[in-house]
């Protein structure tokens, strides 16, 4: 069974248990602290009021419907209920004053009672394949009987190795519970990160995904370029554009994009600064680039108003970065 300080901080008790084997789930219960607030969230949303009325079993112990989910690791299994719910009442250090204990707050607390002394009463019948002759095993009647003080959490654990897992239809509806809430903490979550990105682009901090977008979107306005300057009905201002003028209009267009925000009134020399440092400027010297910045600008903006429709569609990051355009922003750079 892996170490306490090798699981995540805060990780949910239940999804932890799931990563181990029958066995281990089973022998964790007998640990000196199953339950640890530091590293195991003992629920996801709360415990829902269930009634023995609510749930739904075979007379073997395997629980085939419930009304709700119980998002608590611990219910309908045999050796945390015996080991803890014989304590009513826990004692607080901080405030030297009892309180109710887990089980007795548990709101669930009277459908995991039936489950478990159903679960008991088939587990049982196992025990005679068990040396266990000094230990008191099993009360006759309720499990809240008194004497199931005197049982031990250890024979509890033999006795359910031997008989096997029962069937939970509580931890299935748990478990898509719990992808449906993910799911939803996911689009949250891309949604403030959207949303981020955008404020970050307006003041001027462009995030990397958007460099990454950016240039993405470079190279497809270069293939557009490439493509329609070959067709026949192609005019003659496009069809007369060797390759590499069409790389430095998309090489301008793109550090236009990234400089909307930051300098909107980004000069000629600007740009041709920019293509100099990023190495895209073709070898052309800081005198010449001028020139050729501004007539290609104006190059740039025509392929994106003219014709219907432009020949260069509108550029969204968001929707580039939603459909996976988007490549590694340190090609910023050329080599």
């Amino acid at each position: 069974m892996p170490k306490r300080s090798e699981i995540k901080k805060a990780q949910p008790l239940d999804i932890y248990l799931e990563t181990l084997s029958f066995e281990d789930r089973v022998r964790w219960w007998v640990n000196k602290k199953p339950y640890d607030y530091r590293k195991y969230a003992y629920q996801i949303d709360g415990i829902t009021k269930l009634t023995a009325d609510d749930i739904e079993t075979d007379g073997r112990g395997n629980l085939k419907a419930v009304a709700r989910a119980v998002a608590s690791a611990c219910f309908g299994q045999i050796v945390p209920f015996v080991r803890f719910r014989k304590y009513e009442y826990d004692f607080n250090k901080r405030t030297k004053k009892p309180y109710q204990s887990r089980c007795y707050r548990c709101k669930a607390r009277s459908a995991c009672k039936m489950i478990v002394a159903e679960r008991i009463s088939v587990a049982q019948n196992g025990l005679a394949l068990l040396d266990l002759s000094n230990e008191r095993m099993f009360a006759q009647g309720d499990p809240e009987h008194n004497a199931f003080i005197s049982c031990s959490p250890h024979g509890f654990r033999h006795a359910i190795l031997q008989h096997g897992d029962f069937e939970d239809a509580n931890a299935e509806l748990v478990k898509k519970l719990r992808s449906e809430r993910q799911a939803r903490e996911r689009a949250r979550d891309a949604t403030y990160k959207k949303r981020s990105r955008r404020r970050g682009y307006r003041s001027g901090r462009v995030d990397p995904l958007y460099v990454g977008a950016a240039i993405a979107e470079r190279d497809r306005r270069v293939e557009v370029l490439q493509r329609e300057r070959l067709l026949p009905q192609a005019p003659r201002s496009l069809s007369r554009l060797p390759l590499s003028s069409c790389q430095f209009i998309a090489d301008v267009w793109l550090c236009e994009w990234l400089h909307r925000w930051t300098t909107p009134n980004l000069r000629a020399v600007d740009v041709a600064d920019w293509l100099i440092q990023h190495r895209r400027h073709q070898w052309q010297d800081r005198a010449s680039l001028q020139g050729r910045v501004t007539a290609d600008r104006a190059r740039a903006k025509q392929f994106e108003t003219k014709g219907f429709p432009p020949l260069w569609t509108p550029f969204d990051p968001e929707e580039a970065i939603d459909a996976g355009r988007v490549v590694d922003a340190s090609r910023l750079t050329l080599i």
